[in-house]
């Protein structure tokens, strides 16, 4: 019992001595823990900050990027470049031209005739090309040349004149303007004009002369009546040898270099076609950009 008590006091005098001892480390070794538990704090973060690699950053976390230059109040814009409108008349009656000719490249503008058994069918595909549409509207030639059905003529009363016109509009839809085949005498008749250009003024579409006539009054009373139009500068086919079709394309390239602009008209002959196939892809390299001729009327 003895050596019970003798052990226990040993034990009780022990645990004290370490008490004190732990209590005299904590008081004088405070600032050497403190930084110790500092820089397992350190070793922590950086461990776990190898961990997230490459991955996202989390949202408490701020994300430095350099700053973004600054961007200039004025850009540097390219002078325009001259424009070109091709214009491709006659279309409708000849299925395999017209087709051949909605191949040609999209800003190639194609003018359809008001009537024939595919003309719906063949102005869908146009669209789908990307083509801009006109009406070609048969106009009376000076001479005994047939226009062809439906044509305006200078002994109609303004009544019968805008008749025959609104039914040429019927005959398809999608077109963004209209321009004259033949009528190398109606258009210089300048009342009978201004009864076309009212009945387009009412539905927003614009003139297109084809100038087979040069006293043509087409775009002066367009112009009067509030009409936006233009007129055509080249017949790219009088002569459709392929050599003649590339002189008078390059005579309107050279033209809408000095102008700004210019409009060529061609029609569907294969020879015509087939020039037009080849050189107007290379259209740009001269210097010249293919275009509507929605772009160029005023």
């Amino acid at each position: 019992m003895r050596k019970k008590r003798k052990k226990l006091s040993a034990f009780l005098l022990l645990a004290f001595a370490a008490g004190c001892g732990l209590m005299w480390l904590v008081l004088t070794k405070a600032p050497e823990i403190k930084e110790l538990a500092g820089r397992a704090g350190r070793y922590v973060e950086r461990a776990l900050s190898r961990e997230r690699g490459a991955g996202m950053a989390p949202p408490s976390v701020s994300v430095r990027f350099p700053p973004l230059p600054k961007r200039p109040d004025v850009f540097p814009v390219e002078p325009e470049k001259p424009r070109l409108a091709i214009v491709i008349d006659d279309l409708g009656p000849n299925p395999s031209l017209t087709a051949e000719a909605i191949r040609l490249p999209a800003a190639v503008t194609l003018s359809f005739f008001p009537y024939g058994p595919e003309i719906g069918d063949q102005v869908r595909r146009a669209h789908d090309a990307g083509h801009e549409v006109l009406l070609h509207m048969p106009m009376e030639p000076l001479g005994s040349a047939d226009p062809g059905p439906g044509a305006l003529t200078t002994n109609l009363q303004p009544g019968e004149i805008k008749a025959r016109l609104e039914k040429a509009l019927a005959g398809f839809s999608g077109y963004d303007g209209v321009n004259n085949h033949m009528g190398s005498k109606f258009t210089t008749d300048r009342a009978r004009m201004a009864v076309v250009m009212e009945t387009l003024g009412e539905r927003g579409l614009y003139f297109l002369d084809s100038r087979t006539n040069p006293a043509s009054a087409g775009e002066t009373i367009a112009r009067e009546s509030g009409v936006l139009a233009a007129s055509r500068h080249v017949f790219l086919d009088n002569d459709v040898k392929p050599e003649a079709v590339r002189d008078k394309l390059q005579q309107a390239i050279a033209l809408a270099r000095r102008d700004g602009s210019a409009i060529a008209i061609g029609h569907p002959h294969p020879a015509v076609l087939k020039v037009l196939a080849a050189e107007l892809f290379e259209l740009e390299n001269q210097g010249v950009v293919l275009a509507p001729v929605r772009d160029l009327v005023h």
